[in-house]
């Protein structure tokens, strides 16, 4: 009973586009929307004997990775990242585009990137480490921080 009133809430996800590997966005915001509902999902299948065992240890994986600010932390990046890469995906279709047009798009986006960098880090960091609070995941420490951040 308890499940039902989980898959209720969930906003439908979105499959992902399997032949265009930037137009996954929109799946990804849903994850991000409904992270405790899919966490508290996981784990009531990782734990509940009507579960089989195939289908509670993928649960339980997925949850172990959700546990972790460094999923958090790339789930906010690969947002932030696959944004750009999907609108410019959008605009590279335009059927009325010229190839120097194209290559100006590709150019600027690339160049927005390069400064999300350094101009966005801190913002996605901090945007990390406000959902691992709200979710109550294992913060890093200063030793793991400065492990994470040398990779």
């Amino acid at each position: 009973m308890k499940l039902r009133m989980i898959l209720k809430k969930i906003v439908a996800l979105v499959a992902y586009c399997s032949t265009r590997w930037t137009m996954r966005i929109r799946p990804l915001r849903v994850v991000a929307a409904q992270y405790g509902t899919l966490m508290t999902f996981f784990e009531e299948q990782a734990s509940s004997s009507s579960t089989d065992a195939s289908a509670s240890a993928k649960a339980s994986g997925f949850l172990k990775h959700m546990e972790t600010f460094e999923f958090m932390f790339m789930l906010t990046m690969i947002i932030e990242i696959f944004q750009k890469i999907e609108n410019l995906n959008a605009a590279l279709q335009n059927s009325q585009l010229s190839s120097f047009d194209s290559f100006e798009k590709v150019d600027a986006v690339s160049y927005s990137l390069q400064l999300s960098r350094d101009e966005k880090f801190e913002k996605i960091w901090n945007e990390a480490n406000e959902s691992v609070k709200k979710f109550d995941i294992k913060e890093l420490n200063c030793r793991d921080e400065k492990e994470f951040l040398s990779v």
